[in-house]
């Protein structure tokens, strides 16, 4: 079959192959790599050229459905030919939002068997897609067409190479859009929007049906991470950096270097102490790493866990034109704010009532007299009595709005009385988690853990006789063990092989 040469003969060999199996698109694909090599890689060529009657091909002669695989080259090809340095405002203007609408319709309707043919191509229609609709100033546009194609083929089993006997069990595969998606999300500020395909864990990763990279890995942990960050779900947000900084490899990537900063202030927040990394990563190179590059979150850390309001004040304050530097700033501030809080959660392991003023004392937040007012009172005892009552008062003021706002926000149970100044009954938590909905769910995670663990389970038979590793592995040993790790930066053998995208420290301030 002889390469297209107009945008008349691919459309007519779409409509060839509207009903052919895949064996048959997966050779035509083949056959004609260099032309759609050629998309990618800029020499668009006739694809964004018209039918002969002068009409678009993605109108009508072209369907996302049967005709995926040269729908997404004819889309990209165009998106492409906007999305260059070179094209005027008023040509993206017009024709990119048109541009937007076809990508939603190719995300509602392509057949994942045609997307796992060309994942290179789908990574680049994603990423062009987000670039023109953050040229258009409206981000939030390339979100939803991401969303609706990164959740249509992650669990699309039946596209992919790997074959599963455990139908029952809910498949989902890391895409080249999952980053794309999270990034788009933080740059439109709709983090929620992510959530849908975030919170779904990815259960399985085929680079050969899928094109994934490690760093595609990385970036898509690093910012889902930022995300839950955002959305103050400090926790998943730590299996993600974890997730990041636990990359096996035998190089550092800035990612994980950064990752490794966010995962410390999300750790403070969700636990209050520095996190602790699975045990095969402490010989980690990224380890080694963060002694240099991170210091300074190392030391706040430490500041943290000593429980002392001044410590962790002065700390925050030593090193806040580095939290500035690297986006984390605000991050570390609410590690600051939260010691009180936590101080509060503390007086429930011993307490369970406690006056407003107890409370104030216990945690730092009653005001004495300052020096100013001793001056304006003299000798008088009684005005100085009367001055450290008000700052007494001011202490609990202050401790009944951070009460109520911990109540709100779910971090304590407890009920506050007007009577005798303000007590604080503190209660436990009012869900015992006995009801039918969570019994339920508590039956399909158990069900999905042991699914998984009998996958990690014939993973290790599978990989422990696999050539290359025991190759591998039996070099290494021949070594005296894994060696070091060459001789980077400081004698460490720290070697960051790639480059971040221009916009990754995007400013934690705003969350």
């Amino acid at each position: 079959m002889a390469p297209p040469s107009s945008m008349t003969e691919l459309c007519q060999a779409a409509r060839d192959l509207s009903a052919a199996p895949p064996e048959f698109w997966r050779t035509y694909y083949v056959h004609n790599t260099k032309t759609f090599n050629d998309v990618r890689s800029g020499t668009i060529g006739f694809f964004t050229s018209a039918l002969r009657d002068g009409s678009d091909p993605l109108s009508g002669a072209l369907r996302p459905d049967d005709h995926s695989l040269i729908y997404l080259h004819v889309l990209l090809a165009r998106l492409i030919a906007v999305d260059g340095t070179a094209t005027p405002v008023h040509q993206l203007a017009a024709n990119g939002p048109r541009l937007i609408m076809y990508a939603m319709t190719f995300m509602n309707h392509f057949n994942p068997v045609h997307a796992c043919l060309a994942p290179e191509a789908m990574e680049a229609l994603g990423n062009h897609l987000l670039s023109v609709a953050a040229r258009l100033g409206k981000a939030v546009l390339a979100v939803l067409p991401l969303k609706v194609g990164c959740a249509r083929w992650a669990t699309a089993a039946s596209a992919t190479t790997v074959t599963t006997t455990t139908p029952a069990m809910d498949i989902t595969y890391l895409t080249p859009l999952h980053a794309i998606l999270c990034k788009a999300a933080l740059l439109a500020n709709t983090p929620t929007a992510a959530l849908p395909v975030l919170d779904r864990d990815v259960t399985e990763v085929d680079p050969e049906a899928f094109g994934i990279t490690y760093q595609d890995h990385l970036l898509y942990c690093y910012y889902g991470g930022m995300i839950y960050t955002q959305l103050k779900q400090h926790t998943r947000a730590m299996q993600f950096f974890e997730l990041c900084v636990s990359a096996p490899g035998p190089h550092v990537s800035l990612i994980m270097i950064e990752a490794h900063r966010k995962l410390i202030l999300a750790s403070l927040l969700a636990t209050g102490a520095l996190p602790t990394l699975p045990k095969y990563t402490s010989e980690a190179p990224v380890l080694r790493a963060a002694k240099m590059y991170s210091n300074a979150y190392v030391d706040f850390a430490q500041a943290y866990a000593s429980g002392s309001a001044a410590r962790i004040d002065a700390s925050y304050r030593a090193h806040e034109q580095e939290f500035r530097q690297h986006g984390n700033r605000g991050l570390a501030r609410q590690c600051v704010e939260a010691v009180t809080r936590r101080a509060v959660q503390r007086l429930t392991d011993t307490y369970l009532t406690l006056s407003l003023q107890d409370i104030a004392k216990s945690v730092g937040l009653a005001t004495d007299a300052t020096p100013s007012t001793a001056n304006t009172t003299g000798s008088n005892g009684g005005g100085a009595n009367a001055n450290a009552g008000g700052g007494a008062t001011s202490g609990a003021d202050q401790t009944e709005r951070l009460v109520l706002r911990m109540i709100q926000d779910g971090q304590v149970f407890a009920k506050i009385s007007s009577r005798d100044g303000g007590m604080v009954s503190f209660r436990d938590a009012p869900q015992r988690y006995t009801d039918a909905a969570t019994t339920r769910r508590l039956d399909r995670e158990i069900a999905q853990a042991m699914m998984l663990a009998n996958r990690v389970l014939k993973m290790d038979r599978s990989i422990a006789v696999n050539k290359d590793f025991a190759s591998k592995i039996a070099s290494a040993e021949s070594r005296g063990g894994s060696g070091g790790h060459g001789a980077g930066p400081g004698g460490i053998g720290i070697m960051v092989p790639m480059q971040m995208p221009g916009d990754y420290l995007m400013d934690a301030d705003a969350f």
